[in-house]
């Protein structure tokens, strides 16, 4: 294959070693962890192929742009319009996006990713991808191979945000989900609720939400008592909602993994003859600008998402300048913002007899 006819790619490199797209990336990015026969074969199948590494993205001037793709991770909906939605989480973090991007001298491009209720894409943005880019911000919670395919045919710097918090193969900027939705639950208990349920996804769906699913489960247990989990199906909170109070009818708080599905439980509890907090005290996570809207408007943890989006931006700027330095995980800690979606549960009925 002449290189002078297309540029070369990780996957061809693949095809020529009998390696995994996986391997050769770590190979050619000088990753630990590959032994040594299996590096020469890819070595030398980039080599054959006349692979050419892209230049030092080490800033030569103050006077250069760099291009970055902006990967937003949306939920493939079934809508009269069909189109993915990306969380409303977003809207504020792109602003720290932008903020920080014009003042790196950063030129951002935008692209959805569409991804089903399995959190598997289903449609790769290639008009962005096929592109000559510096970097990549994968923002959202998306699997591994997603990420690789980010970056297999361009050789980019990649960071993720909003993502898991135990993938360390890259950079990123993320929230302490375990800790955040324990300290709202323990507020709940401090509160003098003892049945709480949580309403969640199934697991293996989304790591935000498994993260704040053990933290609910871990503070309730050190409480000595006993979680109660209701399942949304897709995005539907009803039926987490029926589950919860089919199985605790002296339920008196329900904490919801994001913000969308609380409110969400809000209106379905009100549905159902329960007020909030009167009867049924709801709490969120992640504080969109709608929580603050809605009556009652929603206690929640809040992620400080301008700054998610600025030190995304720092993280490539580092991962460009030095792209061989070990990656870093930045964590940030979600604060309690209250509001009248909790109140103390009401007292019990008084004994007959």
């Amino acid at each position: 294959m002449s290189s002078s006819t297309r540029r070369v790619t990780i996957d061809d490199i693949a095809r020529e070693s009998g390696a995994s797209p996986t391997t050769v990336s770590l190979v050619l990015r000088d990753k630990p962890g590959i032994g040594p026969e299996t590096r020469d074969r890819v070595l030398s199948a980039a080599q054959s192929l006349g692979y050419q590494r892209r230049p030092s993205r080490v800033r030569a001037a103050d006077t250069e742009v760099r291009t970055v793709a902006l990967l937003f991770r949306a939920r493939q909906r079934t809508s009269e319009v069909g189109a993915p939605g990306v969380n409303p989480f977003y809207s504020w973090v792109l602003t720290g996006l932008e903020a920080a991007a014009k003042a790196k001298r950063m030129n951002l491009l935008y692209a959805t990713v569409p991804v089903d209720e399995r959190n598997e894409v289903t449609e790769l943005p290639t008009h962005i991808l096929d592109q000559q880019l510096d970097g990549v911000l994968a923002i959202g919670p998306f699997q591994p191979d997603a990420l690789h395919h980010f970056v297999r045919a361009n050789d980019a710097a990649l960071v993720t945000l909003d993502g898991a918090a135990t993938m360390r193969d890259w950079s990123g900027v993320v929230s302490d989900n375990v800790e955040g939705a324990a300290a709202a639950t323990r507020y709940l208990i401090g509160q003098g609720h003892r049945e709480i349920g949580l309403v969640s996804p199934p697991p293996g769906l989304n790591p935000n939400f498994d993260e704040r699913a053990n933290g609910v489960t871990r503070a309730l247990q050190e409480a000595g008592l006993t979680p109660a989990i209701g399942a949304i199906q897709g995005d539907d909170v009803e039926p987490a909602i029926d589950q919860l109070l089919a199985a605790r009818p002296a339920m008196t708080a329900v904490f919801a993994v994001n913000d969308s599905f609380a409110l969400s439980a809000i209106r379905a509890l009100a549905q159902r003859g329960k007020r909030v907090p009167e009867e049924v005290s709801v709490m969120g996570f992640d504080d969109i600008d709608l929580s603050a809207q809605m009556q009652p408007g929603l206690t929640t943890m809040a992620i400080d998402k301008v700054s998610m989006g600025r030190l995304a931006i720092d993280l490539l700027d580092f991962r460009l300048a030095s792209p061989r330095a070990a990656t870093a995980i930045v964590t940030l800690v979600p604060r309690l913002v209250v509001r009248e979606s909790v109140a103390p549960p009401p007292p019990p009925p008084p004994e007959t007899g």
